[in-house]
């Protein structure tokens, strides 16, 4: 985890481990400075509840988080917060052994939004680079399988998917390549033929 943070009752952050801009946040009388995790709050949840990534102003990332109420002889004294930075969901997909030179894994959110970087951008494509909606509804409809598609940097790939659901979220795992790199391989394998 990234960082924990513990609320009260009343929605106050009276307390966090790396001690940044969302430590002693009055999440009632603060407008929307911390997004989702402040709704979320606000909504007095009695149970686990899970955040899905979204842009988290006070570390300047996207942060999901796993919230955990916190009872005292059965009575709900507020919640411990786990926040998990998306740079250590990125990490994981960030291997990119015998997956040729346009092949890639990344991980996507029901909105079509990537959540792991492209290694083919010059900038973050974090919740900012959306995949064609037409693809990715029909990925998270069929739930696993294979496609040749168009990709987000308009190239014919063939991709490989699974939809993987996590409390209540919902993430699209894929593994592409272009398909002109599979030809050609294949042609230079058997070239003879």
């Amino acid at each position: 985890f990234y960082d924990i943070l513990f609320v009260d009752m009343a929605g106050s952050v009276f307390y966090t481990l790396r001690k940044e801009a969302d430590i002693n946040i009055e999440m009632s009388n603060n407008g929307k400075a911390l997004g989702n995790l402040q709704k979320t709050i606000l909504s007095k949840p009695d149970q686990e509840v899970f955040i899905d990534y979204y842009p988290y102003t006070p570390s300047s990332e996207p942060a999901a988080f796993f919230i955990e109420p916190v009872y005292k002889q059965e009575v709900q004294e507020g919640w411990i917060i786990f926040q998990c930075a998306i740079n250590s969901l990125n990490s994981i997909f960030s291997a990119t052994d015998d997956l040729g030179q346009t092949g890639e894994t990344f991980l996507v959110n029901r909105k079509g939004l990537m959540l792991t970087e492209s290694y083919f951008k010059g900038h973050s494509t974090i919740l900012k680079e959306r995949l064609d909606d037409r693809n990715v509804k029909a990925k998270f409809n069929d739930k696993k399988g294979h496609r040749v598609v168009t990709d987000y940097r308009g190239e014919t790939a063939l991709s490989s998917f699974e939809v993987f659901d996590f409390l209540g979220t919902s993430w699209l795992v894929v593994a592409k390549i272009d398909k002109d790199e599979i030809t050609t391989q294949h042609y230079k394998q058997h070239s003879r033929y």
